[in-house]
């Protein structure tokens, strides 16, 4: 599931059941899930699956790519990511 730290868990449930393995990418550090129901977030909804298994399966389930695959944006040039955000 790309962009899984984006994506609520609720919606990643039909990939999951459907496929026979599974791989959550994304960045934690980007931007969150945008939820518009603050009753539904104040329930749990608004978590992703990818924040549960970071919780829970951190040291375990997490890989830090070494490489950027994607290029930069144009103008940026080829900077080096942030150390701010490494899980």
């Amino acid at each position: 599931i790309d962009e899984a730290a984006m994506a609520l868990e609720v919606s990643c449930w039909i990939p999951i059941l459907k496929g026979r393995k599974l791989v959550l990418a994304g960045d934690h550090c980007q931007l969150a899930p945008t939820i518009m129901s603050e009753a539904a977030e104040r329930a749990g909804l608004g978590d992703t699956l990818f924040d549960r298994v970071r919780r829970m399966y951190a040291k375990d389930a997490l890989a830090l790519l070494s490489i950027q695959y994607a290029p930069p944006p144009r103008g940026l040039g080829a900077r080096a990511p942030s150390k701010a955000c490494v899980p």
